[in-house]
């Protein structure tokens, strides 16, 4: 059975040979060509004309064609007047006159232009081939038709001119002759007989393709008479079979006829498809066809596809889908506006692989909407060339072209999204990538005005980093895409890692091979983290890799090469690949490409059969023909690591060589990350030396007289890198160098510095080796620098619990953490306090009314039991002694620091504050006389410990009469007196917070109304920072933005504290309730921004900061649509909030960062990352906390009148110390007696 593609050899033949061809080949179009432009059939344009010019027959029902033709030729009959007559034919020509060619006709032109053919007969007297002509700008044929020119005859022979023949033997548009219209006409007006002499020749001696032609013009059949074909064979190409019963098909012989059922325009488009994809017919043309586009467009996706895949069995429907890259994805091809966008991502973390399952979902499509160029493929910065030359060949002006093209896409209706595939395959040379990608800002400049043609630029995040600060912004902000629809925030679409759910996901879509069965939960903490790199996941599922036992992220590309080699290959075979791959990579790195061509092979001494089992594993992979490169990125950089742990390519062997290494990666990229999988991952030989490299770099970058110049800062956020992933990737050699660290070989400032940077790093390591280095740090460090490590231990500790469903804590039981919470060389009340911390940060106590609240109840409940039973010393004595550790606990109080504490007991608000606290306790409510003198007190800004006391009274009001308090604290916030001071403000919200909180902790629609109410009347009491002056003081701040940003007024902050609270709330699933947003967070923010208020947008951001530091999920959540902000303030401000983020929660933090898409220039960084500022680790304790341990407290001993007792000792006492050992009897009263209590009964965890 014939096909279009069976019979393209036949025309491909013709262009290959040109001229020399022996075949001859002739068509012959009937209507059905011109139907396919859009054009009438000769029955419909009958009945166009019978409406148009009857009088009396205007509504012609529906007829067949055989009385249509006896009712137009009946009318046409009557019409007498010449006049009249020229009318019709006018009108006729003028109908006709208005198609255009459709792509038929043009792609029909290019093939008679190459060669293809030589001769086209019609009985149509349109102009459209005619108008293909034009629209190319090119002359093609040499038409031959009545009023037009007749073949030139010499003697008996026709005279054949040299370009192809269109011979139209009804007539012609353009010469307004038309000399065949109605059947009598068609079937006795008589052909001029040259005309007719040369339709046999080319019938008789050409390859004949009917294409549309119903052949029964019976006439011309006689004419043209006997005739002795060369071709034995005859190609009629229409919708249904040609009819027994017409002339020409009697003529020709049915016998011979090969039947073909295709339109016009799919025949030429599939026979075209063959038969120009070798040559580029449109140069210099400005016409662009949609087939051939689609041909060219989808031949370089599937090369693009094949190379990304390689020549696994993998398929893009086995790679891992990621639905929020997609959305975004999507939501920037449905702009019409901003025409480029960026993907950024970590090396191996599905970038190409998303633009690879992009492609196979769209496969299907007719017209791709997306074209991938490969960066390496780009010549000279010229993208608008590369486009071009993958469409057409490429010529000319290639901006001007690309904007005819982008033009005729809106024509057309089309998008197309060009995908600038990994620029940091352009060159490894940063300033050469920049130079691209200015070039990638000028085209999107050039195209934007049609929204056609979309551009998106994948590259690795650090790159993105680095290339952002170097690229014009107002540009950026013309152009640039981003999720936010915020013009300000030039951020790329993030790939990051997998998180748990898309890991598990992941895990079980690709493990229907070789490890079934193995379930992705009972796998070691390490290889877990590992797999959430998708590199690595796709390496270990697709080689059988022994996922039980703990490997090394490195040791995936070595498993690889064996796994795609063969398991049977030798141990020598393969250190000799290694050997020769190592080899390859120095060349690179050498060279400063990230390319090879043959010849390096062979001096590696890699063979042809090497070659080619290494292309087939996809180890390495063919740009062209004398071009090769190493399959994945991070394939050169195992290579390149591997060398220079034997000193090939370099040697580190001290700070300088480090440095000067460091100095290199700026030239090439893949040096960085192979210097630190040199520490990450040392080889067995050289383990030590690598370790004792690591610790000089410590030593040298947190010395007391390191260096603040760029040099250093880069060697500094390259060993924070380097002990990132150390703890990641090899929690064991991180415990083996840093977990039994002497820091008293240091000197105090040195040993401070070290100890921060080293146990940030911890948080990124698995339990078994996080939790021992946090304890031992606290239990040998007796300053306050061991709270900021305390609070990263409370972190870890209790999401371990919430994982477990609060069952049991984890390692509740083990020698270690007995020690922490239960030591008896220590006073018993510091086991309680260190218990009581972790009270405060488990966001499950703020729902402690309610029966989700018993399992962490319950747990506690066996953990205070366990302290009760300790045979700790003396409980207050020894610590007041001491005096040191007990300042760690003095924000359970007054959550102040020790020297306001003392000032607060000399002052005179305390004195003050005594009437109305006596007044309460008698079962009273504040009265309003009572609030005076408690404003008197909470107003001193320079007294935060009158503050907190006051706060007290305040609940226990609440707690005598919660409707009573609220009505004088309600008339007081009405008062327009009171509300006008910002810290009256602040001591209200504060109050009515811990009030409901401490009394009824159920939800506080009043809270809302309040904060509502107050943007109403005062809005601007938020942009006031009342306490700056004291933050000067108090922590040492002297630039003015941070005395603002620093002072804790913020009448925001308890709106999102209790929004979030509530959320947690009503929220089945803590994923869903990590989604949500604060109403008026969002509702206020954008008010801001629309009036240009960056001080509110500061204010918001500020509120933020306090919120993460109790809900680090939803805020850092909340904080993420800022992130990348180019407002000067803005901008400062949220690197504010990351920074303080970062010191508790560093992995979070650098997950929101990523996530953002926010690019991060080097000094953002090292100031994000390394600049640990000890004043802002202090503030890790906030009003939720203090209402929680309170409200345990409350609950556990209903009786014993905790709030009384604490806020008697607080405010009666004569000096902190005996009010701390006052407190202190009081608690341990407390939960002494919860030994005599029944135990609670633990909730399963769901």
């Amino acid at each position: 059975m014939i096909s279009a593609r069976s019979l393209a050899p036949i025309f491909l033949d013709k262009v290959r040979r040109a001229r020399r061809a022996e075949t001859k080949i002739g068509f012959f179009l009937g209507a059905g060509a011109d139907i396919s432009s859009g054009g009438v059939s000769f029955n419909e344009l009958k009945l166009r004309c019978m409406r148009r010019f009857s009088g009396t027959n205007r509504h012609l029902p529906v007829l067949p064609a055989s009385e249509i033709d006896a009712e137009f030729n009946s009318w046409l009959q009557e019409i007498t007047s010449e006049a009249d007559k020229a009318a019709l034919i006018d009108y006729v020509i003028d109908e006709m006159g208005e198609i255009e060619p459709s792509e038929g006709y043009l792609l029909m032109a290019l093939l008679a232009q190459q060669g293809a053919i030589d001769a086209i007969i019609t009985t149509n007297f349109d102009n459209l081939l005619e108008k293909s002509e034009r629209r190319l700008g090119r002359s093609i044929f040499q038409v031959y038709a009545p009023g037009v020119a007749q073949p030139y005859v010499s003697g008996a022979t026709i005279q054949l001119p040299l370009k192809p023949i269109y011979i139209k033997l009804h007539g012609d548009l353009d010469a307004r002759v038309v000399t065949h219209v109605t059947k009598e006409e068609i079937a006795a007006r008589r052909y001029s007989p040259v005309i007719i002499k040369l339709v046999r020749q080319i019938l008789e001696t050409h390859q004949m393709f009917f294409i549309g032609y119903g052949g029964y013009d019976g006439l011309l059949a006689e004419a043209v008479g006997a005739v002795k074909r060369q071709h034995p064979k005859v190609y009629w190409i229409s919708p249904s079979r040609p009819k027994a019963d017409a002339p020409f098909v009697g003529k020709l012989g049915a016998a011979s006829i090969d039947h073909l059922s295709l339109s016009f325009d799919a025949f030429l488009q599939q026979v075209s498809r063959e038969t120009l994809a070798e040559i580029d017919p449109l140069r210099n043309s400005p016409v662009f066809l949609k087939s051939l586009l689609a041909d060219r467009i989808s031949a370089a996706n599937v090369r693009y596809q094949a190379a990304v895949l390689g020549n696994t069995k993998e398929t893009a429907r086995t790679l891992i889908r990621r639905v929020a890259v997609d959305g975004q994805l999507l939501a920037f091809r449905k702009n019409e506006r901003l025409p480029l966008a960026v993907l950024s991502g970590p090396s191996g973390c599905g970038k190409s692989t998303t633009i690879a399952m992009i492609l196979d979902d769209v496969s299907e499509a007719p017209f791709p909407p997306i074209l991938v160029i490969p960066a390496g493929s780009i010549r000279n910065d010229d993208l608008a060339g590369s486009i071009i030359r993958e469409i057409e060949s490429g010529f000319g002006d290639s901006l001007q072209r690309l904007f005819q093209f982008s033009s005729w896409l809106k024509e057309q209706g089309l998008q197309l999204m060009v995908v600038v595939e990994d620029l940091n395959d352009y060159s490894p040379r940063l300033d050469e990538i920049v130079r691209l990608f200015r070039g990638v800002l000028e085209v999107a400049s050039h195209i934007r005005i049609h929204g056609s043609i979309k551009l998106l630029v994948t590259l690795r995040r650090e790159t993105w980093n680095e290339v952002f600060p170097r690229l014009d912004r107002t540009t950026l902000k013309r152009v640039l895409w981003e999720s936010t629809g915020h013009n300000d925030q030039p951020n790329a679409i993030a790939v990051t890692e997998f998180d748990d759910a898309e890991a598990r996901l992941a895990f079980d879509q690709l493990s229907g091979g070789p490890i079934t069965g193995t379930a992705f939960d009972r796998l070691p903490d390490n290889t877990r983290r590992l797999l959430r790199d998708p590199f690595s996941m796709r390496c270990a599922v697709a080689q059988e890799i022994p996922l039980q036992s703990t490997i090394l992220k490195g040791s995936f590309v070595k498993l690889l090469l064996q796994g795609r080699l063969g398991h049977g290959i030798s141990a020598v075979k393969l250190e000799m690949l290694e050997h020769s791959l190592v080899q390859v990579a120095e060349g690179c790195f050498l060279q400063r490409t990230t390319w090879f061509d043959t010849a390096s092979l062979a001096s590696a001494a890699l063979d042809e059969n090497d070659v080619r089992a290494l292309l087939d594993g996809s180890i390495l992979t063919r740009i062209d023909a004398a071009t090769l490169a190493f399959g994945h990125d991070r394939i050169l950089e195992y290579f390149l690591a591997l060398s220079i742990r034997r000193g090939r390519a370099m040697k580190l062997t001290d700070v300088r060589s480090v440095e000067r290494s460091l100095a290199l990666a700026r030239e090439y990229s893949h040096l960085r990350s192979a210097m630190a999988q040199c520490f990450v991952e040392p080889e067995r030989p050289n383990e030590r030396a690598f370790g004792e490299l690591l610790l000089n770099l410590l030593r040298h970058v947190h010395g007391p007289i390191a260096s603040a110049d760029e040099l250093t800062s880069h060697l500094r956020l390259f060993v924070s890198d380097v002990l990132v992933e150390l703890a990641r990737q090899n929690p064991s050699l991180f415990q083996d160098l840093l977990g039994t660290l002497d820091y008293r070989q240091f000197e105090p400032l040195v040993a401070r510095r070290l100890s921060s940077a080293i146990m940030q790093a911890a948080t990124y390591a698995t339990n078994d080796v996080a939790f021992p280095l946090w304890l031992s740090r606290v239990a040998n460090d007796p300053s306050d620098d061991a709270a900021a490590t305390e609070v990263l231990l409370y972190d870890r500790f209790v999401r371990q619990a919430r994982k477990n469903g609060f069952v049991r804590f984890p390692y509740e039981d083990t020698r270690i953490f007995q020690n922490y919470f239960f030591n008896p060389n220590a006073p018993r009340i510091v086991g309680l306090f260190r218990l009581l911390r972790l009270v405060a940060n488990v966001e499950e106590f703020d729902a402690i009314t309610g029966p989700e609240a018993l399992t962490p109840l319950a747990s506690f409940c066996r953990l205070l039991k366990q302290w009760a039973a300790s045979t700790g010393g003396d409980s207050t004595s020894k610590l007041i002694a001491t005096a040191i550790p007990a300042r760690r606990y003095n924000e359970f109080f007054f959550n102040a620091a020790a020297g306001w504490i003392d000032r607060f007991y000399m002052s005179e608000s305390r004195k003050s504050l005594r009437t109305s606290f006596d007044r309460v306790t008698r079962r009273g409510t504040v009265s309003a006389e009572d609030l005076a003198c408690i404003f008197a007190a909470a107003s001193d800004l320079d007294q935060p410990a009158s503050f907190s006391a006051a706060n007290l009274i305040v609940a226990l009001s609440f707690r005598n009469d919660h409707r009573g308090t609220m009505d004088v604290l309600g008339a007081a916030l009405r008062d327009r007196a009171v509300v006008s001071r910002p810290e009256m403000v602040d001591f209200m919200l504060s109050a009515l917070f811990v009030g409901k909180r401490l009394t009824h902790n159920g939800p506080f629609p009043e809270i809302d109304r309040f904060t509502r109410d107050l943007l109403r009347e005062v809005p601007d009491v938020f942009l006031l920072t009342p306490g700056s002056h004291r933050t000067r003081s108090r922590n040492g701040f002297l630039d003015e933005f941070d005395c603002q940003f620093e002072d804790g007024f913020n009448p925001f902050a308890f709106y999102f504290y209790d929004a979030v609270h509530h959320a947690r709330a009503a929220t089945s699933a803590r994923e869903s309730a990590r989604s949500y947003v604060v109403p008026l967070y969002r509702e206020q923010l954008a008010a801001y921004e629309s009036n240009g208020c960056s001080q509110g947008v500061v204010r918001v951001i500020h509120a933020l900061g306090q919120m993460i530091s109790l809900w680090p999920d939803e805020g850092l959540a909340a904080l993420m649509p800022l992130i990348g902000r180019q407002d000067p303030t803005v901008r400062r401000a949220v690197e504010r909030v990351l920074a303080e983020s970062f010191i508790r929660f560093p992995a979070e933090t650098d997950s929101a960062m990523a996530a953002s898409g926010a690019a991060f220039d080097h000094a953002t960084l090292y100031h994000i990352r390394c600049e640990l500022d000890s004043r802002l680790a202090n503030r890790t304790f906030e009003q939720v906390h203090w209402c929680r341990v309170v409200a345990f407290l409350e609950h556990l001993a209903p009786s014993q009148q905790i709030t009384e007792a604490i806020a008697g000792a607080l405010i009666n006492s004569t000096s902190w110390p005996e009010a701390f050992h006052e407190i202190a009897g009081v608690l341990e009263a407390a939960v002494d007696s919860l030994v005599k209590l029944p135990p609670i009964a633990v909730v399963p965890a769901t």
